[in-house]
């Protein structure tokens, strides 16, 4: 059995809590996706771990972005099939990217599995984008305000 085969024999399915009301759903939705690969819930350490113990194999509580980098790095040295997340943001974009699983996503509040398909450098730029045309805009809008003021006899027209 060779080093890769033994990795993806002991994988397991993640849930990274993402401070949302629908973690029991994304922890249903793991176990009914992936019945057979051991679950695994990463929460704060104020998470009352008592509501999710049933449903999951493994409860990793982390205390700061340090620890949560740390739980990443282990997750990605341990093998990991499937990580899912509470919300398409980037911080948890990121950290599914850093726990090298060969699936990425999210459920959302309506149980709906979302992939993340494409890679986060892309993801990071097309946001980067985004802001950077929104910032434009906006300053356009205050040109047009404060340079082209409306005058009162245009109004009276």
């Amino acid at each position: 059995m060779t080093g890769s085969e033994h990795q993806r024999e002991k994988a397991k399915v993640v849930a990274w809590y993402g401070r949302g009301p629908h973690f029991r759903k994304v922890l249903a939705y793991l176990r009914q996706k992936y019945p057979s690969f051991p679950s695994c819930a990463v929460v704060p350490s104020s998470y009352p771990q008592a509501l999710i113990a049933p449903q999951v194999d493994e409860i990793r509580t982390i205390r700061g972005a340090l620890d949560a980098l740390y739980h990443a790095w282990h997750l990605r040295r341990q093998g990991v099939r499937c990580v899912a997340v509470m919300f398409d943001s980037f911080r948890l974009r990121t950290i599914a990217a850093l726990c090298g699983a060969e699936e990425q996503g999210c459920v959302t509040l309506d149980g709906r599995w979302v992939v993340f398909s494409e890679s986060l450098a892309r993801y990071a730029l097309r946001r980067a984008r985004k802001r950077i045309l929104g910032t434009l805009q906006s300053l356009r809008i205050l040109v047009h305000v404060y340079a082209f003021p409306v005058r009162n006899d245009a109004i009276e027209k």
